[in-house]
């Protein structure tokens, strides 16, 4: 069982009232909304660390190619 804080337990019952998701079909999404976003900024960072080293144009169709897809 998770307990909220009242602010944050509200703003999750708007979210379920637009989304018309059940609370654990939201909570499933937002996880699995974050947890791509943390992949894309690990692709992101590894790009960055080429170019400091090469100081080498790279352009995105090659980010995406070397570091996976951005979702």
């Amino acid at each position: 069982m998770i307990t909220l804080n009242p602010q944050t337990g509200h703003k999750l019952k708007e979210m379920i009232s637009q989304t018309g998701q059940s609370i654990q079909q939201l909570i499933e999404s937002l996880l699995a909304d974050y947890l791509e976003e943390l992949e894309c900024i690990k692709r992101a960072d590894l790009a960055y660390a080429e170019y400091k080293k090469t100081r080498e144009y790279i352009p995105f169709d090659r980010i995406k190619q070397d570091y996976g897809p951005t979702g």
